[in-house]
C-alpha cells in the first residue's frame, strides 16, 4: 500500500488524524461551538516516593 508517497502505515495515519481534526476544528468554529480538548500531557505525583509520572502510568 502506497499513499501520498509512503509506504509505512504509520506515518500515514499520523497525516490523517491530523487532517481529521483540522476538519472537526473548522466544522465546530462554524456553528459557534467551542471544542473540548483533554490535557494529553497531564502528570500525577507518587504518593509515597513524590515521583511525577504520566497520567497513564500503573506505578513508578
Amino acid at each position: 500500500m502506497k499513499i501520498l508517497g509512503r509506504k509505512d502505515p504509520e506515518m500515514i495515519q499520523v497525516y490523517v488524524n491530523l487532517v481529521h481534526q483540522d476538519v472537526e476544528e473548522v466544522i465546530l468554529k462554524k456553528y459557534s461551538i467551542n471544542p473540548i480538548r483533554e490535557n494529553v500531557n497531564t502528570t500525577i505525583t507518587c504518593p509515597r516516593c513524590g515521583a511525577t509520572n504520566p497520567k497513564e502510568a500503573n506505578y513508578c
